[in-house]
C-alpha cells in the first residue's frame, strides 16, 4: 500500500553525516518532506522537544558514551519515553545499528525501541517498517520498570490473573492531536 508521507515530520538521530544522508535521501524516495536531523543525544531530545516528530530514525549513537557503556541511542530512548518533558512519549521510534546482535536487540526493546532494524539497511526495509507502525500499531505498556510499545508481537489469549493491571491501550497514532 503506498501512503501520503508528505505531511509527517522524521526526525533522524545520526552520528555519521553520511548514514544522515542516505537515509534522509530514501525517505525522501518515500514523499518524506519534513525531516530534522541531530547526531547526538543532547541535541536529539532537545529537537525532539522542540520540533516534537511523528517518527524518530535513531541510530545506536555508541560514540557519545564509548565502546564500553550502554548505547546513548537507548538513553535517548528512554528520555522520549520518560521525561516529564517529552512532547510525545509515545511517537514511534525505529533504532539502527551495525551491531545487530541479540543483546542488542533484546536492549532496543526493552527500551522502547517500536522496531529494529540492522545496517546496512535496504530502502525497503525501511519502508517495511514505516508500513508495519502504520499498519499494526502497538500498544503501550506502563509497569514500574517499563514503559513503551507492547514487546509481545502476538495477542495472548491470557485466562489467569491480570499480568499488567495498568496497561496503557492507546496506540502512538491514537495520541497524536
Amino acid at each position: 500500500m503506498s501512503y501520503k508521507l508528505d505531511t509527517i515530520t522524521v526526525m533522524i538521530v545520526e552520528e555519521a553525516q553520511e548514514m544522515f544522508e542516505l537515509t534522509r535521501a530514501v525517505l525522501q524516495t518515500f514523499g518524506v518532506t519534513n525531516i530534522i536531523s541531530a547526531n547526538s543525544i543532547n541535541s536529539g531530545f532537545r529537537k525532539f522537544c522542540n520540533y516534537n516528530p511523528d517518527l524518530v530514525i535513531l541510530d545506536w549513537l555508541e560514540g557519545d558514551l564509548g565502546a564500553n557503556s550502554d548505547s546513548s541511542g537507548l538513553k535517548l530512548i528512554q528520555h522520549i519515553r520518560k521525561d516529564k518533558r517529552s512532547p510525545n512519549q509515545f511517537v514511534p521510534i525505529i533504532m539502527m545499528t551495525g551491531y545487530s546482535i541479540k543483546r542488542n536487540i533484546s536492549l532496543a526493546r526493552d527500551n522502547g525501541a517500536t522496531e529494529f532494524i540492522a545496517k546496512p539497511y535496504t530502502a525497503e526495509t525501511l519502508y517495511k517498517k514505516i508500513e508495519h507502525i502504520i499498519e499494526q500499531p502497538r500498544k503501550f505498556v506502563k509497569t514500574p520498570n517499563f514503559f513503551g510499545p507492547d514487546r509481545r508481537r502476538h495477542d495472548i489469549l491470557y485466562k489467569g490473573e491480570e499480568r499488567r493491571a495498568i496497561d496503557i491501550v492507546m496506540s502512538p497514532m491514537e495520541n497524536k492531536e
